[in-house]
């Protein structure tokens, strides 16, 4: 970034970034959660650039787990 101008849209960026994060990269939640935080930590306290609105960015999802349950064969000793 070489001016003020460059920082313009700041909020439409980190949206598009997170965005990408979640669709294309396919990053965990927590992975993207870290990546907004260190994103609004740099833009207000480092570049002393006030974000005006909310950050609306497509959320990862969950991997949801499902757990494998043996029969109750298995647990049987002979």
């Amino acid at each position: 970034m070489t001016s003020r101008e460059d920082l313009k849209d700041s909020e439409e960026k980190i949206e598009q970034f997170l965005i990408h994060l979640a669709v294309k990269s396919g990053v965990a939640p927590s992975t993207q959660n870290q990546a907004m935080n260190a994103l609004v930590f740099l833009y207000k306290k480092v570049l002393k650039v006030s974000l005006k609105e909310e950050i609306n960015a497509i959320r990862a999802q969950k991997k949801m787990n499902i757990p494998v349950v043996k029969p109750m064969e298995s647990n049987l000793i002979y």
